[in-house]
C-alpha cells in the first residue's frame, strides 16, 4: 500500500483519498464547516493556512498546508 505525505509527520494511504480540493470556493468551506459539526475532520494544518482539503472514501476530511498541485505530484510518484 502506498501513501502520501500530507503534512509534517501525517501520511495517508493512496487508496483512502476519494479525491483532493483547493481550499478556496465556499462550497468547500461550507462543507468543511458542516463536517466539523458532525466530527469528521481531521486538521493538520499545524497552525499554518488550510491550504487543500483531502476526501477520504469513508467521508471525513483532512485539512492540510499543502497546495494541490503539491499533493497531484506527490500522488503521481510510485
Amino acid at each position: 500500500m502506498q501513501n502520501i505525505k500530507v503534512s509534517k509527520d501525517c501520511y495517508i494511504p493512496k487508496d483512502n483519498i476519494k479525491l483532493y480540493i483547493a481550499y478556496d470556493s465556499n462550497a468547500v468551506r461550507k462543507d468543511v464547516r458542516i463536517k466539523r459539526k458532525q466530527g469528521l475532520i481531521y486538521d493538520y494544518t499545524n497552525g499554518k493556512k488550510t491550504m487543500s482539503v483531502i476526501y477520504l472514501k469513508n467521508g471525513e476530511l483532512v485539512l492540510t498546508p499543502v497546495s494541490v498541485d503539491t499533493l497531484n505530484q506527490r500522488m503521481e510518484k510510485e
